[in-house]
């Protein structure tokens, strides 16, 4: 159990995480029998209410069971932990994170390639950018996110953080790292959290250069994005050629990874749709591209829209890597209702309310979406 205080002006807070498999420092999660007792129970579901008197059962650092308090045969031979009326929630997912951002608001815009090139300009400053990117993947768990999917980072360490944190040597959530991604010139974070291509076969190239980082997954740029837009309000200019992402996703799927494509515009998703892309990142309104193009390619192919932010788990699934599908995958199984509740991670917070349970925003109304890492 990680235990951390949060401070306010008005309040303290108090954040708890119960993190299935994690190890911080050289300590694993307690095998101990453990009953959460007296929390305020927030289950991530669409329709949920918050529920009092309800007890979440932890043995060997695995949820195992959600009773009523009342039931106390269930967990009387269980440690009892006392929330003193905290809130207890599914550990949140977010499946789009750049963790070379801090998601701060900035007060003019930045050079992203200049600032990836001090950073990287000597060992010296690749270790003092290595310590910031890791520092903004603790906050993440902090904040009460247990597992986030990285997608475009600097150089190799997103890949170098993730498996710190599973060697027990940083803490942080849960990672599924892209690495590095594929751009083209003038194309989006091109020559920062990108490679610049400039052919198909250097697309092609360029997934076996990140593959030897050991990444979970592969990244394309094929539109252009918001920070980069040539006209305000226009993001989703093709950058990419379909060849360059056909060679991409080809060679990735030999590799046995996944692809999932920066894409925001209706002619950038027929692109990704028609070439191999596993998943849309952003996405964009239909047009009249859509029931000509979109529509037929997106039934052909088996691609899945993602949003850049997603809520937690809902109670009743669980998150798992199947055993023999090559790169650890993101799947939901549904559960019988009165099977064992497994999620990526609980968290918690004591506060006097029952909205904006995320510690960094005390005043967020309950229901209004995050401020994600890094840029679109």
């Amino acid at each position: 159990i990680l235990a951390k205080k949060c401070y306010n002006t008005r309040q303290i807070y108090f954040v708890w995480f119960i993190e299935i498999n994690f190890r911080f420092n050289k300590y694993e999660v307690s095998t101990m029998k453990e009953a959460f007792v007296d929390g305020v129970l927030l289950d991530g579901r669409q329709d949920m209410v918050p529920q009092k008197d309800r007890v979440v059962l932890v043995e060997d650092g695995k949820i195992t069971g959600i009773v009523d308090k009342e039931d106390k045969e269930a967990y009387q031979d269980f440690q009892i932990i006392d929330l003193q009326g905290a809130y207890l929630m599914p550990g949140l997912v977010n499946l789009h994170v750049h963790l070379a951002g801090s998601g701060k608001p900035k007060k003019k815009p930045i050079d992203p390639v200049k600032s990836v090139k001090q950073i990287t300009s000597s060992g010296l400053m690749r270790a003092v950018g290595h310590a910031m990117v890791a520092n903004f993947a603790k906050t993440q768990l902090l904040s009460g996110t247990t597992t986030i999917r990285t997608v475009g980072g600097i150089a190799d360490f997103d890949t170098r953080i993730r498996d710190e944190i599973n060697a027990g040597k940083r803490i942080g959530p849960r990672i599924l790292a892209s690495g590095m991604a594929i751009s083209v010139p003038g194309g989006h974070m091109a020559g920062s959290l990108a490679y610049i291509a400039h052919s198909a076969e250097e697309a092609r190239d360029y997934v076996d250069v990140i593959a030897k980082d050991k990444p979970d997954l592969i990244k394309l740029m094929i539109t252009g994005g918001v920070m980069d837009a040539e006209v305000v309000g226009e993001p989703g200019v093709l950058r990419m050629p379909p060849e360059y992402v056909k060679a991409a996703c080809d060679r990735a799927h030999e590799l046995g990874f996944q692809v999932a494509a920066h894409v925001e515009s209706p002619k950038g998703v027929a692109v990704a749709l028609e070439n191999g892309v596993d998943s849309i990142e952003h996405g964009a309104k239909p047009d009249a591209l859509y029931p000509t193009v979109v529509r037929p390619a997106q039934k052909a192919a088996s691609s899945r829209f993602l949003p850049p932010v997603r809520s937690a788990l809902p109670a009743g699934y669980r998150l798992r890597s199947p055993a023999g599908c090559g790169p650890p995958r993101l799947r939901a199984q549904a559960l019988p209702s009165t099977a064992p509740r497994r999620h990526a991670g609980w968290a918690c917070r004591r506060t006097g309310r029952s909205g904006g349970f995320l510690p960094q925003s005390p005043a967020r109304p309950p229901g209004t979406a995050r401020r994600r890492s890094g840029s679109r």
